[in-house]
């Protein structure tokens, strides 16, 4: 679905994201990351929190925001690639705010 150059952007970011300090920094880009790489397939994908599948109650909150985000840019309920390429989107947009 993604080209190789885009995967092994997620992929890095992906890694990054098991630092503790990263992922506390940059947990919305992190998640969406986690949205990027899911193996969710099909069409009429639901989008919400438990998607994700976080344990912590603020990563939650988060994610909810990167959601909202998403839902503006494919609409609630949508499927799998377009969400995917919006999770993407998403992290291109925050990774290039950086820097």
């Amino acid at each position: 679905m993604f080209d190789k150059n885009t995967l092994n952007f997620l992929k890095n970011i992906e890694a990054r994201c098991h630092n503790e300090a990263f992922y506390r920094n940059y947990k919305d880009i992190c998640i969406a990351t986690k949205i990027a790489l899911s193996n969710i397939k099909g069409g009429g994908v639901k989008l919400r929190t438990t998607l994700v599948r976080l344990a912590d109650s603020s990563d939650k909150i988060v994610a909810s925001k990167v959601l909202k985000f998403l839902k503006r840019e494919v609409g609630s309920i949508t499927d799998s690639e377009r969400l995917k390429l919006a999770a993407a989107s998403y992290v291109y947009k925050k990774v290039l705010a950086l820097i």
